[in-house]
């Protein structure tokens, strides 16, 4: 395995490069007052950007065991990671503990709290605060200045929301450039010159596919992203203080359309399909046969089981100038505003998830950054990809987590994939999509 130039800084590079994103971290809109992500199985963050939770377990009932003290929900790498240390805790207090597998963690959470069948504490992305603060459903949580002084800045801001803390964060994730290496030694300048190399290994039979980006049947917002927001496109305009202005979706916009022009420009050319999505996308590129692949750090686990040689860049710019931006999302362990005894659910998110062995725990199954800077420092000298990772994620746009963004997902996801099949032009399908974006916030 080849390591980039990057993975040679320091350690506190990881740190470091993480603090420059506080400025973008104002667009996620956390103190605005709210006014939603059907992306397959439950959210971008989760179910398409994140495709983790695959296993033979069988997902226990999204309904809580009473007979337990505490229960906490959780995708099934994070559940099976997380099982020792809950257990350990359980003995330690003398409570009974329970760590379910569940595959749709937002929408079952939603259901059930409000039928008081859910669990204490639930494992899941910065993004769901808006709705679950509009509807109630998580508790705010006394993490206290300097507990809060332990967790990386930028992680530490997405847990608030209307100037309460609501969670503590475990991991930072973001989108990158992964390459074979074998098959391009050297990474490209752009992302033209990426899909110009990958053409040319395709045309001479080396290559199955010249760059793999999910799309899927119904399209993906957030793996479409880092087109759209190229030239300073995006979902939402911004007020004068930086935060997102839910009354003003932009995603029809010239800047948005010029990056999905990229995308009807790759479409045509048959580089981009519909049928590359969550479900093959990491299986194609551990075949050894493809050069490029835009993908988040929980796929290197198993393209490194695959034996591929390989290496992590940022996102490249693009040849006119423009800077490709993935969406930074911040993972944490959120406390429910309905949980069977409050008192241990906050001591389990406060004491145990902000220990740095289970945040070094959870890095070894998803490959992100942790949170807690005690185990991002701990974790560097043996894991230099860390260093690439903080990278990308400073280089990213944190994912909003306003509830008019539910309104977003699934429309944008649409559009992409109308583009990629050609069934749409960049700005017909846009433009669409900002039809119904606009209806059903009832701005229209």
């Amino acid at each position: 395995m080849r390591i980039s130039r990057a993975s040679h800084t320091k350690k506190t590079a990881v740190i470091a490069g993480l603090a420059a994103m506080g400025l973008a971290l104002s667009a996620c809109g956390g103190e605005t007052t709210p006014t939603e992500t059907p992306s397959g199985e439950s959210t971008p963050t989760e179910s398409q950007a994140a495709p983790e939770g695959e296993g033979t377990e069988s997902p226990a009932p999204a309904t809580r065991d009473e007979s337990k003290d505490l229960v906490i929900w959780a995708d099934q790498l994070r559940a099976d990671a997380l099982r020792p240390f809950v257990e350990q805790f359980g003995e330690d207090n003398g409570i009974e503990v329970q760590v379910q597998f569940v595959n749709n963690v937002r929408g079952d959470f939603s259901a059930a709290s409000q039928s008081g069948t859910g669990p204490d504490v639930i494992v899941g992305a910065h993004d769901w605060l808006g709705e679950f603060y509009q509807n109630g459903s998580v508790a705010p949580i006394n993490m206290g200045a300097e507990m809060e002084a332990k967790f990386n800045p930028v992680a530490q801001a997405a847990s608030k929301f209307a100037g309460q803390t609501f969670a503590v964060p475990y991991a930072i994730e973001s989108l990158a450039l992964v390459r074979n290496t074998d098959l391009v030694p050297d990474a490209p300048a752009t992302i033209e010159e990426a899909v110009e190399v990958g053409q040319k290994l395709k045309e001479d039979g080396k290559a199955s596919n010249a760059l793999l980006v999910q799309v899927g049947q119904g399209g993906d917002a957030y793996m479409a992203y880092p087109f759209l927001s190229a030239f300073g496109g995006g979902m939402f305009a911004k007020t004068e203080t930086g935060d997102l202005d839910p009354t003003k979706p932009i995603v029809n916009s010239a800047e948005t359309v010029k990056g999905a022009e990229i995308i009807e420009k790759l479409g045509k050319e048959g580089v981009l399909s519909v049928n590359i999505d969550g479900d093959n996308a990491i299986p194609l590129f551990t075949e050894g046969d493809v050069p490029f692949f835009v993908t988040g750090p929980w796929a290197i686990s198993q393209i490194r089981e695959a034996g591929i040689n390989y290496e992590i860049t940022p996102l490249p710019a693009t040849a006119d100038g423009g800077q490709m931006r993935s969406f930074a999302t911040i993972n944490q362990f959120y406390v429910s505003a309905n949980a069977k005894n409050p008192a241990i659910a906050e001591e389990f998110v406060l004491n145990v998830v902000g220990d740095p062995e289970l945040q070094k725990a959870l890095f070894e199954v998803g490959q992100r950054v942790p949170a807690l800077t005690e185990a991002a420092d701990a974790l560097a000298g043996d894991n230099p990809e860390l260093t690439i990772w903080s990278e990308a994620a400073a280089a990213a746009d944190m994912m909003p987590n306003i509830p008019e963004m539910n309104a977003v997902w699934g429309p944008v996801g649409q559009a992409t994939a109308d583009i990629v099949k050609g069934s749409l032009s960049a700005q017909e399908a846009m433009d669409a999509a900002q039809k119904n974006i606009e209806q059903a916030l009832g701005l229209s």
